[in-house]
């Protein structure tokens, strides 16, 4: 029976049908009702898709494949081209591994698969692709704009499925995860929405401009370190690790974000991992999960309700609990208590203050260390050369520490020493509140010779020092 004609009255999207290993001419789209009454034969050879227009129905012998198209009619002069009824026509791709382009758009479109299948749908501007809810069902969604067939080009949104979902991306588009794994190329597209679902997220070549927030209990990897990157709000997801970067290595964190320049990053609930080495001016918000931040140069770091520690840096402000490089600018958070440590090896030269909770700072050298609105520890390791300890914006007792350790000693200047509530500790030079080691008055000024080799000058205090073990 010839095929149905009279498409170009009928405002509904055009739909090519391609399969592997097959041309377009090798492929015959054959269009039926409800299954049993076919408006025209499979040929032997070519990959046949059975096509309902009514209802969608189980697929039949001697078809490859099987797609819904409602209302559909044959394109004249072809062999793989259908017109839906109406643009709100449903349109769903069944049974079978073969590829769909919307040569118009504006449409939605549901990838329904079968266990084991593969679907590919190549959208234009203005579709919705929705991805399979069988899990063993794959699906690639093109939403890049850069097949030639697509000559109406623009945003579109996409749905993760159950199963494995790629989407190739472009500017302005809008993506969901699903329940299933999903991977987003980016293309350098900008100002796109990136959401992921329950499943896997991994999201790479990202443009500028764009919001990207991580899986809610699966595992998250989003790489923003591509040249042309950067300037984008990335927000980690609910999972806690391992995951899989998209070279195929692991990281223990539910989230690994390679940063860009400038890019805003926010913690989520599960665990998160920052790499801002290769990045200038990221600014990193912890989460409620335990935050691991490399920081670059200027990183600025704000401490979450989760643990924090912060590697590296230059020339950055944190605020929250970590560890070091130099050029830093370190201020404590604003509850519990935090733990700022300086003295692993490449740290040093930073300025680190206590926050409006307590603060415990083990410094290192040429380090200063400030008092803030909480109750402030620092302690004075031997080993560092010299570090400065201002308590005079100190709101509370605060408490400085000689802490011996292996190396030479360390001379620490101690400037707004309360002798009302602040106090010098010692476990080694301090025996019930005496003080062991020597203690001498120079020029207005109590200096402390501690036995491990220690030295602490106390800025205008010459008496009524207290000391603890």
């Amino acid at each position: 029976m010839a095929s149905v004609t009279g498409s170009q009255a009928i405002p509904g999207s055009k739909l090519a049908f391609f399969a592997p290993g097959f041309t377009g001419a090798q492929v015959n789209v054959v269009l039926t009702t409800d299954g049993n009454t076919l408006l025209t034969p499979t040929i032997a050879g070519a990959f046949n898709i059975e096509v309902f227009t009514a209802t969608p129905g189980a697929l039949g012998a001697n078809f490859n494949a099987s797609a819904f198209v409602q209302g559909g009619v044959k394109v004249a002069g072809t062999t793989n081209e259908v017109l839906a009824a109406t643009l709100g026509s449903t349109e769903q791709l069944l049974a079978g591994n073969y590829q769909v382009i919307d040569r118009t758009g504006g449409e939605s479109i549901q990838i329904v698969g079968s266990a084991g299948g593969s679907s590919t749908v190549t959208g234009s501007a203005g579709d919705t692709i929705s991805g399979s809810t069988i899990s063993g069902n794959t699906q690639l969604i093109d939403l890049s704009n850069t097949n030639l067939d697509v000559t109406n080009k623009g945003p579109m949104t996409a749905i993760g499925g159950a199963g494995n979902t790629t989407v190739w991306a472009a500017t302005g588009d809008v993506i969901g995860g699903g329940s299933g794994p999903m991977t987003v190329t980016g293309n350098a597209a900008n100002t796109m929405k990136i959401t992921g679902g329950t499943g896997n997220l991994t999201v790479f070549n990202l443009g500028t401009g764009n919001t990207v927030s991580g899986s809610t209990s699966g595992f998250t990897f989003i790489g923003d370190g591509y040249a042309g990157g950067g300037g984008n709000t990335i927000g980690g997801g609910g999972g806690n690790g391992p995951g899989t970067d998209a070279n195929g290595g692991t990281f223990a964190q539910g989230t690994e974000i390679i940063a860009g320049n400038k890019d805003v990053i926010l913690g989520g609930s599960g665990t998160i991992l920052v790499n801002a080495l290769g990045a200038s001016g990221v600014s990193v918000a912890g989460g409620c999960g335990a935050a691991t931040v490399w920081g670059g140069t200027a990183t600025t770091v704000t401490g979450g309700s989760g643990t924090l520690q912060f590697n590296d840096g230059t020339g950055s402000s944190v605020t929250g609990a970590y560890q070091l490089g130099s050029g830093n600018t370190i201020t404590g958070g604003s509850s519990g208590t935090d733990f700022i440590d300086d003295s692993y090896a490449g740290g040093g030269n930073n300025r680190l203050v206590g926050g409006t909770g307590a603060t415990r700072i083990i410094g290192g050298g040429g380090d200063t260390i400030a008092g803030g609105a909480g109750a402030l520890q620092a302690e004075i390791k031997t080993g560092f050369g010299t570090e400065t300890v201002n308590l005079s914006a100190s709101g509370s007792a605060d408490g400085v520490r000689d802490v011996a350790s292996v190396g030479g000693g360390t001379a620490a200047t101690v400037t707004g020493f309360s002798t009302a509530n602040d106090v010098i500790e010692s476990a080694t030079n301090v025996t019930a509140g005496v003080f062991t080691g020597t203690s001498t008055v120079v020029a207005g000024n109590t200096v402390l010779t501690f036995t491990d080799g220690n030295q602490m000058t106390i800025i205008g205090v010459t008496s009524g020092i207290k000391f603890t073990s």
